[in-house]
């Protein structure tokens, strides 16, 4: 409750694990700020572990200084009459509402108990699920926490959270409720434990547990019983205010310093109170299920009495030293260590039908703005249906956010104001807590198949920065560990992968794709002009169930100069429009535009052709790929790339090898079937006897012999003779 709501601990939870002091925070002193010409700065979480696994956060502006973030007005407490009401104790165990207690065993993975049961609580309040019949998997949660998208045709592969200790395996490398919420919020789960079973009582289940996941298909990701519609933050919210959350949603995740040593036991309790440590060295995840404002049984006496009533991951018993009554133990309301307080509400898995996102491992800067920012991500509609974007999903780093959230339709270049707004989206709100929200539009807007359309999403800032949270680039995914030798050791904590023409930013009115924003920056590691700053973390959710169609509703917008859509459109021709190559040759695509104007190419297959930011393709497999140009006022072009095998060898002929002077002929070329070089060389060994063209014409130019060479793009040749008489 006393700390910021994103200096959050990533928890391995073992027990008698001493954590690590958290590195000094100091308040933002806004008159350092080092000016930019974009009028933004950065704020980048830079984690820190213990050999155990415990991982800290500290974040670091962009001259390499440590900030707390500013968190503006506090939020909103409930109001005098309705804390009142409040019963002084109350149990969601005893209420029917929360799940049996669940075992993690050798598993470092509280931290996916702690959540797998709120979003569990949340589904039995709501009537989502029953309660004999609610049991979601931890496996799958902290599997794939730490295992991204295989599917190279993803758009979030290539972001993933990575191992960063080879020494641990996946179930130990820790973790914490943010880790979970970005999971949970790319329909990666929550899955039902029948799906994923987790047994780690010994070793030995444990290393099958993971045998059993590597086996699994890709598919397994998206299986899902209940999906995450909000994660909220309590860490800045009154006693009454988190006894309302724990009774609306049935528990609350909370992490903590735990030593079983510290467990007091009197008259059948047993109760939980240390004032050694505090939230900076928190090392395990639990679930608030209840509270009772008396309670007052501690082997040291707090400020007063209350305790919450804790739900442990360490079974029924812990058979060796029972330190808690069937799995269930009491924490002061006092206890110095609490902290991440987060509710979970769990939403069904059909509400709806598609989510458009790029951001698979959550975020790890934030963009700041003394000004209103607005970014906004651009999808596609390749699901082949016509669909209606009914909900947009945000994060907030701060308490008290207010946000406008609106569509933008039928894009016709790369950036968002290129398209027309959809007026009837439009969404004001204020999220109270930090966390992960789903934000259900005004009114839905219809998309058509193939259709390009944006979410954007402004932040006020009224008493307060904005903060736009992003994935960050390269230099900000890199951490420290501390290995068993006591060492820190520098390590990369994420992947994150971007590619032109899907984030943006509104800098100064001008809209800027993030794998072009470049500021001057000074992270962690090095202090250079930054770039890349990779994805927006913001999704669409879309329905199969389509509303009316109102063209009324489709309004212009203003272009970044602030005059309204031009429908003029610049057109793009390509000179070739079909090569053929070879698996690993390049080619540098030529095209013609009718007027000055700024260019882009995708590939609709990776896995058979690539293409770079200035036009060069690159053949990687067999098979055929379409390179899609597009000018950003709209023009489009298409060019065909069928890739073959490159070829093992070269022959060439010619029809005389015995040519006159003055006279000319053509090499023929001839491949192995299946292979192709698009790009063939010729060279005469004696120009002056004769010469050969760059399209493999000869011409004799006097008497005498010359050697002929014909070069494939992969190095294979062939020689031959020719020679000249009078």
């Amino acid at each position: 409750m006393r700390k910021n709501t994103i200096l959050s601990v990533i928890l391995s939870c073992s027990i008698l694990i001493s954590g690590i002091p958290a590195m000094a925070a100091s308040n933002e002193d806004n008159s350092k700020k080092k000016e930019n010409t974009n009028t933004l700065s950065v704020i980048t979480q830079v984690p820190y572990a213990d050999d155990n696994g415990n991982i800290h956060y500290v974040y670091k502006n962009e001259a390499g200084e440590t900030v707390t973030l500013e968190n503006g007005k506090k939020p909103a407490t409930i109001s005098r009459k309705k804390a009142a009401a409040l019963p002084s104790s109350y149990s969601s165990v005893a209420e029917g509402k929360t799940t049996s207690i669940k075992n993690q065993g050798y598993a470092g993975a509280c931290w996916a108990f702690s959540a797998v049961k709120a979003l569990e609580t949340s589904a039995i309040v709501k009537g989502l699920s029953p309660f004999d019949n609610t049991d979601y998997s931890e496996s799958h949660l902290a599997w794939y926490t730490y295992h991204g998208e295989t599917d190279q045709s993803s758009p979030l592969y290539g972001d993933t959270n990575l191992e960063y200790d080879a020494s641990e395996d996946t179930y130990n490398q820790g973790g914490n409720t943010l880790l979970a919420v970005s999971t949970l919020s790319n329909w990666w789960g929550a899955a039902n434990e029948t799906d994923a079973p987790f047994h780690a009582d010994t070793t030995d289940e444990l290393r099958n547990m993971i045998q059993y996941m590597k086996s699994q298909d890709n598919s397994l990701r998206y299986h899902s019983d209940m999906h995450l519609k909000e994660a909220n933050c309590y860490d800045n919210a009154d006693l009454a205010t988190i006894k309302q959350a724990i009774m609306e949603h049935g528990s609350m995740c909370v992490s903590m310093y735990y030593d079983a040593d510290e467990i007091y036991t009197r008259d059948g309790e047993y109760s939980y109170y240390q004032t050694s440590y505090d939230d900076n060295y928190s090392n395990h995840a639990v679930t608030i299920v209840g509270w009772d404002d008396d309670f007052e049984l501690f082997s040291k006496t707090p400020k007063a009495k209350g305790a919450w009533l804790i739900a442990n991951s360490y079974g029924e018993s812990q058979e060796k030293t029972q330190v808690t009554k069937n799995g269930y133990f009491w924490v002061s309301y006092y206890e110095a260590s609490l902290s991440d307080f987060y509710t979970l509400e769990a939403e069904a898995a059909d509400t709806y039908d598609t989510n458009y996102q790029y951001n698979g491992a959550g975020w790890n800067i934030a963009l700041t703005s003394q000004d209103d920012i607005s970014c906004a991500n651009v999808f596609t509609n390749d699901t082949g249906k016509k669909q209606a974007v009914m909900a947009a999903g945000i994060y907030t780093v701060t308490d008290n956010q207010s946000y406008k959230i609106s569509v933008y339709r039928k894009i016709a270049g790369t950036k968002p104001n290129t398209g027309k707004l959809a007026k009837s989206t439009v969404t004001t709100g204020t999220a109270a807590y930090a966390g992960y929200h789903t934000i259900p539009l005004a009114n839905a807007t219809n998309i058509e198949p193939g259709e390009k359309f944006a979410i954007v999403v402004e932040y006020d800032v009224t008493d307060r920065i904005a903060y736009v949270p992003m994935e960050g680039t390269e230099e900000d995914t890199y951490g420290y560990f501390q290995d068993s030798s006591g060492r820190y050791v520098e390590a990369k904590f994420a992947d994150y992968s971007s590619e032109s023409g899907q984030s943006f930013l509104d800098v100064n009115g001008t809209w800027t794709d993030t794998t072009s924003l470049k500021l001057e920056t000074n992270s962690y590691f090095s202090s250079n002009e930054a770039e890349n700053y990779n994805n927006i973390c913001v999704k669409a959710f879309a329905s199969n169930n389509t509303v009316a169609d109102d063209p009324n509703d489709l309004v212009d917008i203003d272009d970044d100069n602030g005059n309204n859509n031009n429908p003029s459109v610049v057109t793009v021709t390509p000179s070739v429009s079909k090569y053929t190559i070879g698996a690993g040759e390049r080619v540098t695509l030529s095209c013609t535009l009718s007027d000055v104007d700024q260019l882009t190419f995708s590939s609709s297959n990776k896995l058979i052709a690539t293409v770079g930011n200035t036009g060069i393709i690159t053949g990687i497999a067999p098979g055929t790929a379409d390179i899609l140009l597009e000018t950003a006022s709209g023009g489009t072009a298409k060019v065909t790339v069928v890739v073959k095998k490159a070829p093992s060898k070269v022959t060439a002929s010619v029809s005389k090898k015995t040519m006159k002077k003055g006279k000319t002929q053509k090499v023929k070329v001839k491949l192995p079937s299946g292979s192709a070089s698009y790009r063939i060389t010729y060279k005469s060994s004696k120009k002056s006897v004769a010469t050969i063209s760059k399209k493999g014409v000869i011409k004799a130019k006097k008497k005498g012999t010359a050697k002929i060479t014909v070069t494939t793009f992969n190095n294979k040749k062939y020689t031959f003779k020719i020679k000249v008489k009078k």
